[in-house]
């Protein structure tokens, strides 16, 4: 089983997220094999950075649904971990379809969905928006929810009593940390190779251990290990 990293929309946290699992795998001496939903280079980047196997695309448009699957298949066997960053929100695909769309990709390779939602000045609301997209497609499982820029230990219990009937896993509350923000330019994240910042991987580690249920998440990170696709 791999997971998908995935949001309600773009700069929610998604690269974040991301960049903190394959940072604090790499304090653990663990492989981790990263995926990026669509043909996006800059996010792919900041993934390979880390010193973590090279980043790979998952692009059903221009690629096709097959190759998707034979690709993650190929990849993901090669190490014990493995994780695909989603693209925009998670319905968002071609055009106003949701061909090519992350969960186009998670419904591909049968892999559940880490939910991150950026909670800034929401407590009850964050359980509509859930709710929405939880029931938008019953052949998704969204596994897990990990709520973002929650400052408070009043904010933390308030959306822990929002959730608490639900069956959906809380995995972490991260806070802002200006250390951990992304800089960005106009089409989107900056490379790491232009701005000349390199991610500081142990800071990273230290956050992702503080914040994350990293035993937990560890569950869903676990490659596949049979051939359930095709042959590569």
């Amino acid at each position: 089983m791999s997971c998908v990293i995935s949001s309600p929309s773009t700069d929610s946290g998604k690269t974040t997220l991301s960049l903190l699992i394959s940072c604090w795998a790499f304090s653990k001496d663990i492989k981790i094999q990263t995926f990026k939903v669509g043909p996006d280079y800059l996010d792919q980047q900041q993934l390979s950075s880390v010193g973590q196997p090279f980043c790979r695309n998952l692009d059903v448009f221009l690629s096709g649904e097959d190759w998707v699957q034979e690709s993650f298949l190929k990849h993901s066997l090669k190490y014990e971990f493995s994780l695909i960053e989603g693209a925009m929100g998670l319905f968002d695909g071609l055009g106003a379809t949701t061909y090519s769309s992350t969960a186009n990709v998670a419904k591909l390779l049968d892999a559940p969905v880490i939910f991150i939602v950026n909670a800034r000045g929401q407590v009850a609301s964050l359980l509509a928006t859930i709710r929405g997209f939880r029931d938008f497609d019953s052949e998704l499982s969204i596994a897990g929810i990990i709520f973002n820029n929650v400052n408070s230990v009043r904010h933390k219990k308030l959306i822990e009593e929002v959730f608490k009937n639900e069956d959906i896993e809380i995995l972490g509350f991260l806070p802002s940390d200006s250390r951990i923000t992304l800089n960005k330019a106009n089409l989107g994240l900056i490379s790491p190779f232009d701005n000349g910042e390199e991610i500081d991987v142990e800071y990273f580690a230290s956050f992702a251990e503080r914040n994350l249920d990293m035993f937990s998440l560890s569950k869903f990170l676990i490659s596949p290990q049979k051939k359930i696709f095709k042959s590569v």
